[in-house]
């Protein structure tokens, strides 16, 4: 978090969350996974993040994302979520899209 006006933006001050619910279900993290997303050390092994990456896809955020048809449902999903829900109700407003209600 930036704490002065005279701070620079680094790195840390850039993640949007990927484990807050909003795309990869708690679980245990691997090791190229930390509390925020995705960490790639020197010495990786390309192909085990690469299976690592693939199995988040294909278990975790894909069926997710799939399951998104209304604005109702990216609300139910994304709407406690910093960054996203903020981010979507905003664009909601500012466009004068009507949210059904079930």
């Amino acid at each position: 978090m930036i704490k002065s006006a005279n701070q620079s933006p680094g790195y840390n001050n850039l993640h949007v969350y990927l484990r807050e619910n909003s795309y990869l279900a708690p679980k245990e993290e691997h090791k190229y996974r930390n509390q925020t997303g995705y960490i790639i050390k020197t010495g990786a092994r390309f192909t085990s993040l690469v299976s690592a990456i693939k199995k988040d896809f294909e278990e975790d955020i894909l069926p997710g994302l799939n399951k998104l048809k209304t604005l109702k449902d990216c609300l139910d999903y994304y709407g406690d979520i910093p960054f996203w829900g903020d981010n979507l109700k905003k664009l909601i407003k500012d466009n004068n899209l009507y949210v059904q209600e079930r």
